[in-house]
């Protein structure tokens, strides 16, 4: 209940209060008079424990609005609220970002302008089908940055319908697809390196300092006549024969401590007892600062 609604009955109070005192209708008069202030009262008491409720429900609708704002703001992704025409009118700091503008320069602004001209047809259909009560669909676009490099961009649009008279909403989410294709990218090159790796015909092993063996190709399996449960460098020393087997560790060794590249050439004992002669060479690879 406002201030000027409690002053109105406070007057009143007084009013009836004044009336009694001065009453020329005898006593009957007054008696009636009480009573309707006592009545006067009870609603002013009535009415001012209904506006602390409304005020304690205001205070708490304030509070979860503030909180729904900062999670808004605080979403990694864009997020924006158009109306049905594409008009942006709410955004929150990650979208802005996304457009490489400040938030004064995109509301109120198209959405279809941050949209690069050949993708915008695309846009303005999904847009369209979403007008017209179509449920929220999913489609990707390039959007337009500031300085003019395109933003490959995931958009998902639901429309949410209200009673207001400005008609229904849509909102928006935004998702830069930078990231995921660089990792697909590189998944598919690592993916192609290893097959590479896999069908060459030279050996290749790869292992870490502690002499863990962390990847082997076909070819070095063979010719190192690798049993398949070796897991470390150790155990695939065992096939090099025991003439050369100092000469060899002695050099992963010196590859290791120093980090320079060296070679040799030495022999293998198969398990059926066949020789042979291979050409090691051993590169150091860092990473991060291991070997």
């Amino acid at each position: 209940m406002s201030t000027s609604v409690d002053s109105e009955i406070e007057q009143l109070r007084r009013r009836l209060s004044a009336l009694i005192t001065r009453a020329d209708g005898g006593e009957e008069a007054r008696e009636l008079a009480a009573e309707a202030l006592v009545e006067l009262a009870v609603v002013l008491e009535t009415l001012q424990a209904q506006n602390a409720v409304l005020d304690a429900d205001q205070a708490a609708l304030a509070e979860q609005t503030h909180h729904y704002r900062q999670l808004f703001e605080s979403v990694a992704d864009g997020y924006l609220i158009t109306d049905s025409a594409g008009m942006i009118r709410e955004v929150n700091e990650s979208a802005c970002e996304l457009f490489g503008r400040p938030r004064i320069m995109v509301m109120g602004k198209p959405l279809a302008t941050f949209v690069a001209a050949e993708d915008r047809s695309v846009f303005d259909r999904q847009l369209d089908r979403i007008r017209h009560s179509a449920p929220g669909g999913h489609l990707t676009v390039d959007l337009t940055v500031n300085d003019g490099d395109p933003v490959p961009t995931s958009l998902r649009a639901t429309l949410v319908r209200t009673e207001r008279p400005d008609g229904a909403t849509i909102t928006w989410l935004l998702r830069d697809r930078r990231h995921d294709l660089v990792t697909k990218a590189l998944r598919t090159s690592e993916g192609r390196l290893r097959s590479l790796f896999t069908t060459a015909q030279v050996g290749m092993v790869l292992c870490d300092t502690a002499r863990n063996v962390l990847f082997a190709n076909q070819y070095a399996d063979r010719v190192l006549d690798r049993n398949g449960d070796d897991a470390t460098l150790d155990g695939w020393m065992s096939t090099v024969h025991p003439d050369d087997r100092p000469a060899v560790d002695a050099l992963i060794r010196r590859t290791t401590d120093a980090g320079a590249p060296g070679s040799l050439r030495h022999r293998v004992v198969h398990r059926d007892g066949t020789v042979l002669w291979l050409d090691h060479s051993v590169v150091p690879y860092r990473e991060q600062d291991d070997v």
